[in-house]
């Protein structure tokens, strides 16, 4: 099994000091805070034997919240500092981007430093505020508050990504979609005056014998077609796809019933087109993960980190529906009237491993068993910091759990 970490990338301080720099996003001291205690915890994790690290895409969280908006930029600093780690974009939002530009990055990347891609996580992305003013354009997120919007996502998610696989494996390609075409117009581009130079040396069919591009090639190729990653909550459709795919899927509902039944429904639509893989195999799980020398220090632990945010901040969007239960209002969102009753659900619902490195372990081999009789091959641990540690002390978690726990689980 490999472990990859995920790393909220916010300012690390207490609501008072966030409230008194406010707006901390645009702080620059905060923000070189940020990126130095992010780096040392890169370099800590390419040491210690962690196998992949991942940050989300966000822009404009002027809140502090999550500050990377090109992960591929700042990656290229991290290579290099680093040996052996592999990087994955968790994740890039199509929707939100250009998908030639995302093909020739990843590319790029996969080139200036070969071997040290693990992987393109891909998303179809939900914050409307940073979404419409990117794309210029409304009913563009996922997410169950904007069914319009919800599907024309998945219709741009869709199509981008197919022109990402075509610019990465063929020499030359034309698309044309609904949201999107190659070339532009895909009738062709008229006229191109180094038309023989590219018959000579370009691609086979970029031009005709009349001048008109009808084909592009992306440069650079990439050394190898990166492997695929989606994240996966509730949509069916995002299941069928991933796994027939054979993409490697995230799982954020731990609740070990509904993890399995996840797992099995993945293994079973991928055996639909021939595909036969073992229970697990494609699977991500994503979990918080707090180890302390008992079990009531990794519960405040995570309390301080997981609980606060997803109660005061990721409620709001909806995200603690994968929490919710049978004694739940159905008619609204679900909430917490505390962090600590947050943390509870979340441990209860399997979002959570907590307690000794023996309890971690315990539960890290019923999860590897998918709860049944799976093997799981990936973990992404969502790595959670409280604001009020001293220098140094945000990379404990990272050394007790890889020496106490991953050591003895692996």
């Amino acid at each position: 099994m490999k472990l990859t970490i995920i790393a909220p990338t916010g300012a690390r301080v207490t609501p008072e000091e966030r409230r008194a720099k406010r707006p901390i996003g645009r702080n620059v001291e905060s923000y070189q805070k940020t990126l130095g205690e992010l780096e040392e915890l890169v370099i800590a994790a390419d040491k210690c034997g962690v196998d992949h690290f991942g940050v989300t895409e966000h822009h404009f969280h002027t809140e502090g919240n999550e500050s990377i908006p090109n992960s591929l930029l700042w990656y290229a600093k991290l290579a290099a500092k680093t040996e052996r780690l592999k990087f994955i974009p968790l994740s890039i939002v199509l929707p939100a981007n250009d998908p030639i530009r995302v093909a020739e990055n990843v590319a790029l990347f996969d080139n200036m430093y070969p071997d040290r891609l693990g992987g393109v996580c891909f998303a179809r992305g939900y914050v409307t505020r940073w979404m419409q003013t990117l794309t210029q354009q409304d009913h563009i997120c996922s997410g169950p508050f904007d069914k319009v919007g919800d599907t024309r996502n998945r219709e741009i998610f869709n199509e981008y990504l197919e022109i990402i696989l075509k610019a990465w494996t063929e020499d030359t390609f034309n698309f044309k979609g609904k949201h999107y075409q190659v070339p532009y117009p895909a009738s062709g581009i008229p006229n191109w005056p180094v038309a023989s130079w590219t018959r000579d040396f370009g691609g086979e069919g970029e031009v005709d014998e009349e001048g008109t591009v009808h084909k592009i090639g992306l440069v650079p190729k990439p050394m190898k077609v990166p492997n695929i990653w989606i994240p996966y909550t509730h949509s069916y459709d995002t299941m069928v796809w991933a796994a027939q795919r054979q993409v490697t899927t995230i799982i954020y509902d731990g609740e070990p019933d509904r993890f399995r039944k996840a797992c099995e429904h993945y293994q079973s639509l991928a055996a639909e087109v021939g595909i036969h893989r073992r229970l697990g195999h494609g699977i991500a799980p994503l979990r918080k993960i707090y180890i302390g020398k008992t079990f009531e220090e990794a519960f405040d632990y995570g309390v301080e980190t997981g609980g606060y945010w997803f109660n005061n901040y990721f409620s709001l969007w909806g995200v603690n529906e994968q929490s919710r239960i049978p004694s739940d209002d159905p008619n609204k969102l679900v909430t917490f009237k505390s962090d600590r009753e947050c943390a509870q659900r979340m441990l209860d619902q399997g979002q959570m491993i907590c307690g000794t490195p023996d309890d971690a372990c315990r539960q890290l081999e019923s999860l590897a068993r998918c709860h049944a009789d799976g093997e799981l091959q990936n973990l992404v641990w969502e790595y959670w910091v409280p604001p009020d540690l001293a220098p140094g002390q945000h990379l404990d978690q990272l050394h007790l759990f890889m020496d106490k726990v991953w050591s003895r689980f692996k």
